[in-house]
């Protein structure tokens, strides 16, 4: 299902997020609208994420 593919890899880039010591300048928040954006980006890229 699309919204499971969207949690998994949503998941998965705050796990990678978490890794990058840069990622600490960013507000939590930030942080994850960002994730969720890309998220939606990569599985529907001809859709507006926002």
């Amino acid at each position: 299902s699309p919204n499971l593919a969207l949690e998994y890899l949503c998941n998965f880039l705050a796990e990678v997020c978490l890794l990058e010591y840069g990622c600490l300048q960013f507000l939590p928040s930030q942080i994850a609208a960002s994730i969720v954006f890309v998220a939606r980006f990569t599985l529907c890229p001809r859709t507006h994420p926002w």
